[in-house]
């Protein structure tokens, strides 16, 4: 998956409205340094580093 649907699919779990969802997810992304080009790269080749904005993204997304 890529970093983008990893954070989609929490905001969903998370309760955000479907209507939403991809807004809250390219915000939040923004928030955690990850950009559209990264967002969009299959997660596992994510350095350490950016494996970690990725958990902080998946983690804030919503009403933590």
């Amino acid at each position: 998956m890529t970093g983008r649907e990893h954070v989609e699919l929490y905001a969903s779990i998370k309760g955000v409205p479907q209507s939403a969802v991809k807004e809250a997810s390219a915000a939040k992304l923004a928030e955690v340094g990850l950009s559209e080009y990264d967002s969009d790269r299959l997660s596992g080749g994510y350095s350490g580093g950016m494996k970690r904005k990725l958990s902080v993204a998946c983690a804030t997304i919503g009403q933590p």
